[in-house]
């Protein structure tokens, strides 16, 4: 029950606790749940035994921790019990929290370090609900877009922030879920000139215009090659976006390599 499960735990309907906890919004039992698991993330109940088994003096019987004899499945093998560890449909508590807009449990589990680049089974992750999760008022997609992008930048935003998650917010024709994770690729240069004007230092702008990035749709079809976040955008004359300074750094940066070229050509 409640507040007893382990995190491998399986319910009747092939739910573990901690997926459950957090679709279900229970802040409190997804805590609980996330304090049983190893401290290492993976880590099996093997291991895990193997660490803190200790020989009882003048016995050959091990004493072993109920945490970590909860730790085995329902034949008593070692489980993999971690805090990505997911239901049927590929769902872990992270995607299962951002899908039900439960914000409270989206930030236990991102500060116990929850992995943002986990698809499920119809190849929708974090990422993907925060931008076109039905449950998620409208309005409101942005603020859950922002608590991945904080998450992102106190671990790698080169490794979290990929290009197929730029092209998912590009596709969302939401202005505030886009400039979130643009938002994200900026980090303004504290020094300023004698006018009070910044400069900025960009992340990675490569992966706005990537030609080789490919989005998965859930019913498995993808998008076609060179449909980047930048074309995407010019393509929706998404003037709104297009004014971001990312995507004018990379405008910038295209017309410096090829745009006198290509005026060069026109006037030859």
């Amino acid at each position: 029950g409640a507040g007893t499960a382990a995190p491998s735990a399986i319910d009747e309907e092939g739910v573990p606790a901690i997926v459950k906890a957090a679709a279900d919004g229970d802040v409190q039992e997804l805590q609980r749940l996330i304090a049983m698991l190893p401290s290492t993330q993976g880590t099996t109940a093997a291991e895990e035994l193997d660490s803190l088994r200790v020989i009882q003096c003048g016995e050959n019987n091990i004493n072993v921790p109920d945490t970590v004899l909860e730790m085995l499945d329902a034949n008593g093998q070692p489980a993999m019990v971690d805090l990505n560890h997911w239901n049927d449909h590929g769902q872990n508590a992270l995607i299962k929290a951002v899908r039900n807009n439960h914000k409270r449990c989206v930030q236990v589990c991102l500060d116990a370090g929850a992995n943002l680049s986990c698809l499920d089974s119809k190849f929708r992750g974090a990422w993907y609900y925060a931008c076109f999760g039905v449950n998620i008022p409208a309005g409101q997609h942005k603020d859950m877009v922002k608590l991945l992008v904080t998450a992102a930048e106190t671990s790698s935003i080169e490794a979290t922030i990929t290009p197929e998650v730029v092209l998912c917010t590009c596709y969302t024709r939401n202005i505030g879920v886009t400039w979130a994770v643009l938002d994200a690729l900026k980090c303004e240069v504290t020094s300023k000139d004698s006018q009070g004007n910044s400069d900025f230092l960009f992340h990675d702008l490569h992966i706005l215009d990537n030609p080789a990035t490919v989005m998965t749709w859930p019913d498995g079809s993808r998008t076609e090659p060179g449909e980047t976040a930048v074309e995407i955008l010019a393509s929706g004359e998404r003037i709104d976006v297009l004014v971001h300074h990312t995507i004018r750094a990379v405008l910038h940066w295209k017309f410096q390599q090829f745009g006198r070229v290509l005026m060069r050509v026109e006037l030859s």
